[in-house]
């Protein structure tokens, strides 16, 4: 047994005295025979006849897989939560830092289509506005997949 899983032993131990004949859940590490351990999940129970003791029923299995899978779901949930950290962090910036002068050419664009400024500046307008009407559309595709 791993020798910090003694204590665990020792609790259930005084568990299974105080209170005979139910079930107590302990998850031992045990020696593998390789240098190692494998992960074992235990029921015990004290078995009393007349009101003594007579000895203490233990059934085991072997849960190393289990906790190995369990362990990589941990892992890779917390590495699901950073990225989708990240993914709000960059769909805040698209929305609000990026966006924000985005808006302000639009609304420049909007002021001056109101104003005569010939054949020339009229041509170059419309190309602005279309440009930043593109761009402001690929913005919003970028947010839109990063909110779930």
């Amino acid at each position: 047994m791993h020798p910090d899983d003694t204590k665990i032993c020792e609790e259930v131990g005084k568990k299974c005295y105080d209170e005979p004949g139910k079930l107590f859940p302990a998850t031992l590490r045990k020696h593998d025979g390789e240098g190692g351990y494998i992960v074992t999940q235990w029921e015990f129970t004290l078995m009393v006849e007349n009101g003594e003791p007579t000895g203490v029923f233990c059934l085991g299995y072997d849960i190393t897989e289990f906790t190995n899978a369990k362990n990589q779901v941990l892992t890779i949930e917390k590495a699901l939560k950073n990225k989708k950290e990240k993914l709000n962090a960059i769909a805040f910036e698209q929305s609000h830092i990026v966006r924000a002068p985005l808006a302000n050419i639009m609304g420049l664009v909007n002021i001056m289509k109101n104003m005569d400024l010939g054949p020339n500046l009229n041509s170059i307008l419309s190309m602005l506005e279309e440009s930043s009407n593109q761009l402001d559309k690929v913005i919003k595709g970028i947010i839109k997949k990063a909110r779930p």
